[in-house]
């Protein structure tokens, strides 16, 4: 997290009108799970349902399950006819986002998927309309030009982690994935194929356009 501890509190207390199953599975991948803080808390949760909701979209590619959070979140911003596909390479991770999104019927819209994120995306022919990526953070940039294939023109990328604690903003800063985020954070401004903007939501959110 980049915000204060306080104000991120006073940010959760007035999200509006979130479904309340956000904040059932944010509890449950809290017992749950080891590394529990790496879920979508509820306000970045009803930022990704409102981004799918505002671009209208109705195909999602999410890339990096965990326990189903930014999938579910989808699932309710592309409505009854809208489709979310989410993609997991760690086989438990995989098995226990299905087990704890299965009592949600929105559920029904997500086709999950386990393997190798970037051979199914190089395999895959499919159009999306908006394409989250939150999985390894050394295969930003690849995860990132096959995204730009799949995605329609004016569809959306939302890339998270890209603050990485604040370790982006200090150059003396040399731990391997704060640097990998740090070049990919410049390889996005510099890109003329889209247009972006970071946010400091939680530990970084980059909002990227394609043109």
């Amino acid at each position: 997290m980049i915000l204060h501890s306080s104000i991120e509190t006073y940010l959760d207390a007035h999200v509006g009108d979130a479904p309340e199953a956000f904040r059932k599975l944010w509890k449950k991948s809290q017992w749950e799970m080891v590394y529990g803080h790496m879920v979508s808390d509820v306000g970045q949760a009803q930022f990704l349902r409102l981004m799918a909701q505002l671009l209208g979209a109705r195909k999602v590619l999410d890339i990096g399950t965990f326990t189903g959070q930014s999938a579910l979140a989808f699932a309710f911003g592309v409505g009854e006819n809208g489709r979310v596909i989410t993609l997991e390479k760690n086989e438990e991770h995989w098995v226990k986002a299905q087990r704890l999104l299965q009592e949600y019927p929105e559920s029904n819209r997500i086709s999950f998927h386990c393997g190798d994120a970037f051979m199914w995306m190089k395999e895959s022919s499919e159009v999306f309309d908006l394409i989250f990526i939150d999985a390894e953070k050394q295969q930003y940039d690849a995860y990132y030009e096959a995204a730009l294939v799949l995605l329609r023109s004016g569809g959306l990328i939302i890339v998270d982690n890209v603050l990485w604690y604040g370790t982006v903003a200090d150059p003396t800063n040399q731990q391997k994935d704060a640097v990998t985020l740090r070049q990919f954070n410049q390889k996005i401004a510099e890109d003329s194929r889209v247009t972006s903007v970071i946010l400091p939501l939680r530990d970084g959110l980059t909002l990227i356009q394609k043109k």
